[in-house]
């Protein structure tokens, strides 16, 4: 799938409720997973860059929080809300 299918996808789980909690690249894959989109290769590094480059854009209302190593699970550093 493409990148631009999977932004529009990610843009739209930002307009719901779904980024009202932290989620993590993990979530999001699941998610996508849920709606028939699979995602070949590194999933988890692409939908992490994916999301981190909303939380670049100002108009998203998007964060990036870092996962404390207590509470980690697998090698996931990041986790993602709407705060906006």
């Amino acid at each position: 799938m493409k990148k631009s299918k999977i932004k529009a996808i990610l843009v739209e789980l930002l307009e719901t409720s779904f980024f009202s909690e932290w989620k993590t690249p993990s979530d999001v894959i699941k998610k996508l997973n849920q709606r028939g989109i699979t995602i070949k290769g590194k999933k988890i590094g692409l939908v992490s860059q994916m999301l981190t480059l909303m939380c670049q854009e100002e108009t998203t209302g998007m964060e990036r929080q870092e996962i404390p190593k207590e509470e980690r699970v697998g090698q996931e550093k990041w986790r993602f809300k709407k705060v906006r």
